[in-house]
């Protein structure tokens, strides 16, 4: 094998088949030598960057709950874009999962950001979810599995892409973990109650890793109260991680139900998590948990009211979500999920709906940030381990700032509340760096 071919496999390895580009060897002669390795510069064409919108909620048992294993798509989705490659032509509201495709050497938030939204008022279902359309992945974990009665999770499955995909679930029950393989054809979609294979836990984890392509996957949870619909979100899956971070965590005086904190240890040996709720203008507190393998942790939260910034840290690999609800015209919840840090700038759509922006910083020291929302500027100042919160009009809102900072949005309506927490999509690029071993 020539040493050009041996660059291009080293290249597909480290990127996946996600972040495949075309490998133009730039300089052949040996750059510099590194303990024994052998450092090239490469750069790469990358492929046309592919988001996907999930598309509408579902619905098991019809509108009334007396249709006995009917599981259907139910109402619209709006579709809100932002970018300089957002295509005109994409439609406003969407009746199924939309993909949609960029061929662009700018793959940023700045040349594509997409969300969807959508409002339900059902006799079973009532609230507002949310979903940022992002990039089909391989592999993922959600901490906010609900099986029990009056909490309800469906999961939504679609692959996007041209070839068959095999997916294995992996289902986190306290008394063992469960495994299911689901095929998805090319541009095939699947909504799977998770009741059944839950065994009606009212919390459990859920994993899944696909064969090598990327898929789209969505949990959605569902509660009612009696007779009464109490909510309804859309959660994306997150990556695990030893540290974490979850901002913009309010908690009000008189809550419905408490906030929880759900804590996913995946791995093979338990593990310790440490917690910190670093407060936003109010005290502070902090947690201790053990994480036994293989299990998901759930922890009814007793706080000061008020606004926090949440820090995880453990020492294995975890994934967690905070769930969160808002009684304003109605009684809604949302699941806070770990953020993603961006550097630089990230562009957002806005959708026509009261919404706040949520800034956040991991560092140790404060940063500046700077933020454009319908044609004004504005300087954002935000503390060390901290977040800020700025109202924000409908349209686009970017933000731009020297460093690493994070970026959510929470959406509020008459029918409910939703949380947004965006991610850079994009595919590898130009200047990177092979290890030749």
């Amino acid at each position: 094998m020539s040493l050009s071919l041996r660059i291009t496999a080293l290249v597909i390895s480290a990127a996946s088949a996600v972040a495949l580009g075309y490998l133009n060897y730039q300089n052949p002669a040996l750059e510099r030598q590194l303990q024994g390795e052998v450092i090239l510069s490469a750069s790469t064409t990358p492929l046309p960057l592919a988001v996907y919108c999930p598309g509408p909620l579902a619905e098991l048992g019809g509108k009334d709950g007396t249709e006995l294993g009917n599981l259907a798509l139910i109402g619209k989705a709006k579709v809100w874009g932002a970018g300089a490659q957002f295509p005109e032509a994409v439609p406003v509201e969407i009746e199924l999962g939309l993909p949609l495709n960029l061929s662009s050497t700018d793959q940023t938030t700045l040349a594509l950001s997409v969300l969807q939204t959508q409002s339900v008022t059902r006799p079973r279902m009532t609230g507002l979810s949310s979903a940022y359309c992002s990039q089909p992945q391989t592999s993922g974990y959600f901490a906010n599995g609900m099986a029990s009665l009056g909490r309800e999770s469906i999961l939504h499955l679609a692959n996007p892409g041209s070839s068959e995909v095999q997916i294995t679930l992996s289902i986190f029950l306290p008394s063992e973990t469960r495994s299911q393989i689901v095929t998805l054809a090319p541009g095939e979609d699947s909504q799977i109650s998770l009741a059944a294979l839950a065994d009606a836990e009212p919390n459990f984890g859920l994993g899944f890793l696909t064969n090598g392509p990327g898929i789209s996957a969505y949990l959605q949870n569902r509660t009612s109260s009696g007779l009464n619909a109490t909510g309804v979100e859309l959660v994306a899956p997150t990556a695990v991680a030893s540290s974490l971070f979850i901002p913009g965590f309010r908690v009000f005086e008189n809550q419905f139900e408490k906030p929880q904190l759900s804590v996913l240890n995946p791995g093979s040996e338990d593990a310790t998590a440490r917690v910190i709720f670093h407060g936003v203008g109010n005290s502070s507190d902090v947690l201790e948990l053990q994480l036994p393998a293989g299990q998901l942790t759930n922890l009814e939260l007793d706080l000061v009211a008020g606004e926090y910034f949440v820090e995880l840290s453990a020492d294995a690999e975890i994934a967690a979500s905070i769930w969160s609800q808002l009684l304003a015209q109605r009684l809604d919840f949302a699941w806070l999920n770990p953020m993603s840090e961006f550097t630089d700038a990230i562009l957002l759509a806005v959708p026509e709906l009261e919404t706040d922006l949520i800034l956040a910083n991991t560092n140790l020291d404060p940063i500046n940030l700077s933020v454009l929302n319908s044609g004004q500027y504005q300087s954002v100042t935000v503390p060390a381990l901290s977040n800020a919160r700025v109202s924000v009009l409908p349209g686009e809102v970017l933000i731009q700032g020297e460093g690493a900072f994070s970026a959510t949005l929470q959406l509020v309506s008459d029918r409910g509340f939703t949380v947004l927490a965006p991610a850079e999509n994009l595919n590898l690029g130009s200047n990177l760096e092979i290890a030749v071993r």
